[in-house]
């Protein structure tokens, strides 16, 4: 944090205060979280489910291990949904369990999270990209600095 220079932008993804082991210091998250300018970033569904299923391509190599992990969401989507995940991540559906994931618990409570902590959520600015591929991220990238 020391090195950065504080006349140039800093890009950070919104993710919790934690980094591995580290903690982000609170006057830094306040700052961000309340003066920071908001980006959304889209994408199209399908490019999601892909960049998801290289990511955890390790989960679908071991489905049992998937299944047993998937038991941590019963208090949050009850136990007949988590049984039909594990069914279908069975069946050979991990794509199928990966997308239902997706919009039915990580969509909504990180939106929810979002909204909670970062003012500018409301207005922010869209970026579209049409997928994960490194051309798209590039693209994406210059976007955001020729904005500063």
């Amino acid at each position: 944090l020391r090195r950065f220079d504080p006349a140039r932008p800093v890009i950070v993804e919104s993710e919790s205060k934690k980094l591995g082991q580290r903690w982000l210091p609170e006057a830094l998250i306040t700052t961000l979280r309340e003066r920071g300018r908001c980006v959304r970033i889209e994408m199209p569904d399908a490019a999601r489910l892909e960049l998801l299923l290289q990511d955890y391509a390790h989960l679908r190599e071991d489905v049992e291990h998937f299944c047993g992990l998937l038991v941590a969401l019963t208090e949050l989507r009850g136990k007949a949904q988590v049984a039909q995940w594990q069914a279908q991540a069975r069946a050979g559906e991990v794509a199928g369990v990966f997308a239902e994931l997706m919009h039915k618990h990580y969509d909504p409570g990180y939106l929810q999270s979002l909204g909670q902590h970062f003012r500018g959520l409301a207005t922010a600015q869209v970026l579209e990209l049409a997928d994960g591929g490194e051309a798209s991220l590039d693209a994406a990238a210059q976007a955001l600095i020729r904005q500063g």
